[in-house]
């Protein structure tokens, strides 16, 4: 009966019945949607959202915001095809009202996953952009105000002997249980291990090995053989 049912519905049907499903599921204060294209899909539950503005054009893309997230003040666009957003378990991303949280994927087959238990502050900006990118954030990190993270350099640098461009993008991995301190940039192609912590207003640029501190214009290890924990000890 429920296969019949579903079957004397129009896709216009469908995707009405689909959105009023989302809004019971979760908090929705003040958000606006944006969807164009086929196949594009919001899956949630029992997460708030505050403010927040979701575009997405193109076909066959996703976001994924799983248990107990809290989005306030985010702007999150998906431009392109095949792309995924993954938001994990206890997530928050908390902005204000004048400033940019923006999660953004542009190009085809890009994703970015967040693990659960991350906190972002507000001013953030992260774009996986261009084909195939990605950026990877693991588990139980911390970010501060205004930290940045991009997979492209946005223009092009020319090899003049092949005449080929020279500058790819390139991914990001963010491992579990890292710092990042305010207004840190980090350069496409880095890696960063677990239990690191990069200093205020830092640029990295290289891979960090992980259980130390870096900072610095490029950023560069302080100490090593640390960790790191959010409460006052």
């Amino acid at each position: 009966m429920k296969k019949f049912i579903v079957g004397l519905l129009t896709d216009q049907q469908k995707q009405t019945i689909k959105r009023f499903y989302f809004y019971i599921m979760n908090r929705i204060r003040g958000s606006n949607f944006l969807i164009n294209g086929a196949n594009n899909d919001i899956v949630t539950n029992n997460s708030f959202l505050k403010k927040t503005k979701i575009e997405i054009v193109g076909n066959n893309n996703f976001i994924i915001i799983k248990n107990n997230v809290r989005l306030e003040y985010a702007k999150i666009r998906l431009i392109g095809n095949n792309q995924c957003l993954e938001i994990g378990d206890n997530c928050s991303l908390i902005g204000q009202k004048n400033s940019i949280e923006l999660i953004s994927l542009e190009g085809n087959n890009c994703k970015i996953i967040i693990g659960e238990n991350t906190t972002i502050e507000h001013g953030a900006r992260i774009a996986a952009i261009e084909d195939n990118s990605k950026i990877i954030i693991g588990n139980d990190c911390m970010f501060s105000i205004d930290i940045g993270m991009r997979t492209t350099d946005f223009h092009s640098i020319i090899d003049l002997e092949t005449g080929k461009r020279s500058n790819p993008a390139r991914d990001i991995i963010i491992g579990n249980h890292v710092w990042l301190g305010m207004h840190v940039n980090v350069l496409k192609g880095v890696y960063i291990a677990d239990d690191s912590v990069v200093g205020v207003r830092s640029l990295v640029a290289c891979d960090v090995s992980g259980k130390c501190i870096v900072a610095g214009i490029p950023a560069r290890v302080v100490k090593n053989n640390t960790t790191w924990k959010r409460e006052l000890v």
